[in-house]
C-alpha cells in the first residue's frame, strides 16, 4: 500500500525546502545576510550567521500558514528536516 501522508510529507518538504534556498539564495545576492551580520541586534545578528538557524525560522514562516489551514500538526517537523537538508547544500 501507498501511504498518502508520507508521500505528503515528503513532497511538503521538497517544496519547502527549495523555496527556502531560494529565499537564503536570494539574502546572499542582495547583501541582505552580511548586512543583517554587521547591523543587526545580537539576536539577528547570530541567526543570520548560521545557516541551520536562518532555514528553519524561514521554513517555520512557510509551514505556518499552511498549518492553520490544514490543522496537520506533523507539518511542525517539516521545518527542522529542511534546516537539515539546507545546512547539508550549504
Amino acid at each position: 500500500m501507498i501511504h498518502y501522508a508520507l508521500i505528503n510529507g515528503l513532497i511538503i518538504t521538497a517544496v519547502v525546502t527549495l523555496l527556502t534556498h531560494g529565499i537564503i539564495t536570494f539574502f546572499e545576492k542582495s547583501g541582505v545576510l552580511e548586512w543583517m551580520q554587521g547591523n543587526g541586534n545580537k539576536f539577528f545578528s547570530k541567526m543570520f550567521s548560521c545557516y541551520f538557524c536562518l532555514s528553519h525560522h524561514i521554513a517555520l514562516i512557510i509551514v505556518i500558514p499552511s498549518l492553520c489551514i490544514n490543522q496537520n500538526w506533523i507539518e511542525l517537523f517539516v521545518p527542522l528536516s529542511v534546516a537539515g537538508i539546507i545546512n547539508l547544500i550549504k
